[in-house]
């Protein structure tokens, strides 16, 4: 979608399951991809686009999720709002999230 947001597409029905597994994977994962340093600070230290050097939170992964019956809409940009206003709740949490909308949207 741009920068570092993206869309995943599940039509099996475990796809709740595979998000909480993508969540515990990187969880677990993240910690060996960070230097003691960086462990011990709490952050890392990285330039920003003007290369000015700036404290960063460690990466975390939001998931926000609709699920799309199907023929039930009638263009992708239903489906877009719909999933930029899942993506925005997940984001409300800090760390690692994941908020599922469970209203009927596309009735």
């Amino acid at each position: 979608i741009g920068g570092d947001d993206f869309i995943v597409m599940f039509q099996s029905d475990d796809w709740e399951e595979r998000c909480i597994s993508a969540l515990r994977n990187f969880a677990a994962m993240m910690p060996s991809l960070l230097n003691e340093e960086n462990r011990a600070r709490g952050c890392y230290i990285s330039e920003d686009r003007r290369g000015q050097e700036m404290a960063y939170p460690f990466p975390t992964i939001s998931i926000g999720a609709v699920e799309v019956p199907a023929n039930s809409v009638t263009t992708h940009l239903e489906v877009s709002s719909a999933a930029t206003n899942a993506k925005k709740q997940a984001k409300r949490e800090s760390g690692n999230s994941f908020f599922v909308e469970r209203r009927n949207l596309f009735a």
